[in-house]
């Protein structure tokens, strides 16, 4: 009769480490597996970026209509609503990281493939700024999420770390 008297303290313990570890403080993080491994594509081709212009959500709920420099040699279908994007020319910079849109959501997602993160994302948000032929104050209005996983940096895996200079980006040394 004793046994089942050891286990139930240990089966609580057990309960609220997971509890904390699941819940723990996620005021700085995203849901998202620390281990999230971006989609590398297939060769769809894509038709969203035709005309150079796609919809972005902004961070007050709206949704703005961008005219970039976006073609279809310089996207790729992923799934039915996302894409990469990324830049015709091929650069050392640009194996650092990938650019996602989520057509449905009408959002970024910039996935940081490499270490230091804070060049990874400086390099990343320069690329992008050039798509979207926009400045980096139009960019903070955007719905952008920065992300690495835990094979890239434990530390910072899961979370968004914004777009630097923007209100709310974590601040990368």
């Amino acid at each position: 009769m004793k046994k089942p008297v050891i286990f139930l303290p240990l089966i609580a313990l057990t309960l609220a480490v997971i509890l904390y570890v699941w819940l723990g403080d996620s005021s700085e993080r995203v849901l998202v597996p620390a281990d999230l491994e971006f989609p590398q594509g297939s060769n769809h081709s894509s038709s969203v970026f035709e005309n150079g212009v796609i919809s972005l959500a902004q961070k007050d709920g709206s949704t703005q209509t961008i005219s970039g420099s976006f073609s279809v040699s310089d996207t790729e279908q992923l799934d039915e609503n996302f894409y990469r994007l990324f830049e015709a020319e091929t650069s050392v910079e640009a194996s650092q990281y990938d650019i996602y849109y989520d057509e449905i959501g009408a959002t970024l997602l910039i996935a940081l493939h490499s270490e230091p993160i804070s060049i990874a994302r400086e390099n990343a948000v320069q690329a992008l700024e050039r798509k979207l032929s926009v400045t980096r104050s139009a960019l903070c209005s955007f719905d952008v999420m920065v992300l690495t996983n835990s094979y890239v940096n434990a530390y910072h895996a899961g979370a968004d770390l914004g777009v630097p200079g923007c209100p709310g980006a974590v601040v990368l040394e």
